[in-house]
């Protein structure tokens, strides 16, 4: 390592090349720092770990030693090693002689593909910024209030079932029928009546109606306020994901997204007032919605076309949210994409950057590989944070060839994929 540092330089190699602990292997250097630290607290041999964060900023070639280490290295030694999913250095764990997962190492993903399996961390962070302010501890939904999604306990109590007449689900399910043709033909075809979904079996109600109540909640959402006002009016639409639930969801488990909405909102709450208004909370989301999409923009590409990072992944919500709200009611509409065949290098390029820069979330394969040199044929969903931006629901929903929402922009080589060559993916709320 010290030579390649000092090859060139002829006014230090000399003196450096003298000094002969500079080029100790790293690893004999450690072991053997290990071992006099041991003989002078005279205890046994110990176990050390040896850390590295944000090896995306390394040089190639130290991620690429630190990977091949985790094989054949001292028994005493773990290593932990911080990698963006998307990296060259993944071909180091790719070959026959690498070091394979599950046996000599253990993979953790650091994000979380399923919303909910965020919350439990969350909700223990959480506790922590309100014991560090002083606060007391109070259930994030105490202060947050419940998701526009979730059903309450206390609406089980007054209805008895939460799909009862003057229940929530009910209402929103009366609401879409009567304004919305092509959910009110969805629901006249399976025999079903917004007045009555309350009498269907417990296994008719989950098969039928449970699976479609989110999309229903987003679509009744927007369609029955004007579409340009909700357009126009951003806390409108970011007032769909207050609450505790949503809140967790958004901030991808990301102990820095958390955070930073977090603290905003707890700077003006006070212990003695019950929860945390609404509005406040729209205006703290679409706050960090905007902050993070003008991130994006930020990223630079080396594109020869306009594409870019934030244009890619906003045409993906775009094309989400015309599909949940504005084309005909679907009961399973789209939530995810794959990158298939007929994207171009460039593309794939800067869909790299995107999931590296948290714009999109990796839903790993039956294989549970979470890390590769190829985005190709793997399946992806937007970042929960962009949500506010777009009107998109929380939820993985089924998959979509990316070359189906870009058109012809996903390879402008390749003749028109869509009717008259318009891309899908640049239609929908204009913001």
């Amino acid at each position: 390592m010290a030579r390649e540092l000092i090859l060139g330089d002829n006014g230090r190699d000399a003196r450096l090349l003298e000094t002969g602990f500079l080029f100790l292997d790293f690893v004999q250097g450690c072991t053997n720092g290990i071992e006099l630290f041991d003989d002078a607290l005279g205890q046994g041999e110990t176990r050390w770990a040896l850390m590295f964060d944000e090896l995306e900023l390394a040089p190639e070639w130290i991620s690429n030693l630190l990977v091949r280490s985790i094989r054949s290295t001292d028994q005493r030694l773990l290593f932990k090693l911080a990698l963006n999913p998307f990296t060259s250095t993944s071909t180091q764990l790719e070959s026959p002689t690498s070091p394979a997962p599950g046996q000599d190492f253990d993979q953790i993903a650091l994000w979380y593909a399923e919303k909910r399996d965020s919350y439990s961390f969350c909700s223990q962070l959480f506790a922590q910024l309100l014991e560090k302010r002083g606060l007391v501890l109070k259930e994030p939904r105490k202060i947050l209030g419940n998701s526009y999604f979730e059903t309450t306990g206390e609406e089980w109590r007054d209805f008895g079932n939460a799909y009862a007449p003057g229940s929530k689900i009910a209402t929103r399910f009366k609401k879409l029928y009567e304004i919305d043709r092509s959910f009110r033909d969805y629901l006249d075809g399976r025999g079903l009546h917004p007045d009555r979904l309350h009498q269907l079996a417990p296994n008719q109600r989950a098969s039928d109606l449970r699976k479609i109540a989110p999309i229903v909640a987003v679509r009744e959402f927007f369609r029955s306020a004007d579409w340009h006002e909700a357009r126009a009016r951003s806390r409108k639409r970011a007032s769909l994901y207050a609450g505790a639930e949503s809140i967790f969801a958004i901030s991808e488990g990301n102990p820095r997204w958390f955070i930073a909405i977090v603290e905003d909102l707890l700077d003006g709450w006070g212990s003695k007032r019950d929860r945390i208004p609404e509005s406040v909370q729209a205006d703290e989301l679409q706050k960090a919605a905007e902050r993070f999409a003008a991130m994006l923009k930020t990223i630079p590409t080396e594109s020869e076309t306009t594409e870019s990072v934030f244009r890619i992944v906003r045409s993906v919500a775009r094309y989400f949210n015309r599909q949940v709200v504005r084309e005909d009611f679907r009961p399973e509409p789209p939530g995810t994409f794959r990158v298939d065949d007929r994207c171009s290098e460039e593309i794939v390029g800067i869909l790299g950057q995107a999931l590296n820069a948290g714009a999109i979330v990796y839903v790993p394969d039956e294989d549970g590989q979470l890390s590769f040199t190829s985005l190709r044929h793997k399946r992806f969903r937007v970042s929960y944070l962009i949500a506010p931006l777009y009107g998109i629901p929380i939820r993985l929903g089924p998959v979509v060839n990316l070359s189906s929402i870009l058109g012809k922009r996903a390879s402008p080589s390749l003749p028109d994929l869509l009717p008259f060559g318009k891309s899908t993916g640049e239609e929908g709320a204009d913001v």
